[in-house]
């Protein structure tokens, strides 16, 4: 089975170095997905950032792929 995630992305800071996140639902299909993201075209925030939406398909009862761990950028 698969669903679709809606996120949303943009740079922020002075240097545009960090960047904001946002999940914002999570859909049995990438229709529902859709209509969700043009609904939040117009909200305050998201529409001046329009660029940063994503559909994301993802496999429920899987694992992400963190076999090897992970590490902390910046550090050895």
């Amino acid at each position: 089975m698969f669903v679709y995630l809606l996120s949303h992305t943009y740079s922020v800071g002075v240097d545009k170095n960090n960047e904001e996140d946002r999940i914002i639902g999570m859909y049995l299909n990438r229709k529902s997905a859709k209509r969700t993201l043009l609904e939040y075209l117009h909200k305050k925030g998201f529409e001046s950032h329009i660029d940063g939406f994503c559909i994301e398909k993802w496999e429920v009862d899987n694992e992400f792929q963190w076999e090897e761990g992970f590490r902390i950028i910046g550090q050895a």
